[in-house]
């Protein structure tokens, strides 16, 4: 199993239904080549991905076609490497906006306000990871 994970700022302030259409595709995407993980997105624009899956098709995806995409810039990894399993392994995508979503209709939103509850999942597994969307959840607290 591998991971990447990166951020990146979007271009302009994506709606309700252009984060849908990201996330529809994401995961027929992801669910045909058998990568998981999580998509960060916060009311100044900042997007953070975890992908995992294979190696080459993880780094495949991110760079001949995430940093290639112009809905964001200033794409930087910030971790990448082997790990013993999947830390998402039920999302093909989930997703965390700040928005409410009625996730009862919208399958793989959680609200970032939900986001505690994935970090605990990952605390043991995924230290690291976890402290990381931490902070990341508490920058966007501060923002918000």
């Amino acid at each position: 199993m591998y991971h990447l994970i990166y951020r990146s700022q979007a271009t302009a302030t994506l709606d309700d239904d252009q984060l849908t259409s990201i996330l529809e595709r994401s995961r027929v995407f992801n669910q045909a080549h058998g990568l998981s993980g999580l998509l960060l997105y916060t009311p100044d624009r900042q997007f953070l991905q975890v992908l995992e899956g294979e190696k080459d098709v993880v780094r495949a995806l991110y760079y001949e076609h995430i940093v290639a995409d112009t809905r964001h810039e200033d794409c930087y990894v910030l971790n990448e490497g082997p790990w013993p399993f999947r830390g998402f392994p039920n999302w093909q995508m989930g997703f965390v906006t700040h928005q409410f979503i009625d996730v009862s209709t919208n399958p793989g939103y959680v609200e970032i306000s939900r986001l505690q509850h994935v970090l605990s999942l990952l605390a043991e597994a995924h230290p690291g990871l976890s402290e990381f969307l931490q902070i990341f959840v508490e920058r966007y607290k501060r923002i918000h």
